[in-house]
């Protein structure tokens, strides 16, 4: 990561293990990661902030087609960022944080759609429960770059 005028710009490089997985681990299909960027002076106030989401949400999922799950290990994925400095600030770190959910975050459409296609109320607030938990974000792993 490099400043350059009035913007930080940069890659990161999500590495994945030496067993066959899809970036950067695991399932291919449902699992979801997201990869927060934070841009912080020396006083650690936030100056910027990005999310790039990774992963296919359900509608996509369920048209289809399926990926196939396996892709060698040991790759590398590259994610270039590009994060604007507030006029009058000067950078003093970037943070990367990757987290990951299990399942992507339903359309409340989709969610209501199946909830209604439970026959008890019990059911539906098992469901919403293990919905909830599955979608919820998981760290995976952080790294902070002095500028």
């Amino acid at each position: 990561a490099k400043q350059a005028g009035d913007r930080v710009e940069g890659t990161v490089f999500v590495r994945s293990g030496s067993l066959p997985h899809l970036f950067p681990d695991g399932d291919p299909v449902l699992k979801q990661y997201y990869l927060t960027l934070v841009l912080k002076d020396a006083g650690g106030h936030v100056l910027a902030r990005e999310v790039k989401h990774f992963g296919l949400p359900f509608e996509k999922i369920l048209r289809g087609p399926i990926p196939d799950p396996f892709v060698k290990g040991g790759t590398t994925r590259r994610s270039p960022f590009t994060l604007s400095l507030p006029e009058g600030t000067t950078p003093s770190t970037v943070e990367a944080l990757l987290t990951y959910s299990l399942i992507p975050n339903p359309d409340p459409a989709l969610k209501e759609q199946y909830l209604s296609t439970l026959t008890s109320e019990r059911e539906r607030k098992q469901a919403v429960e293990l919905i909830e938990e599955y979608a919820q974000e998981r760290v995976l792993t952080f790294r902070v770059k002095a500028l």
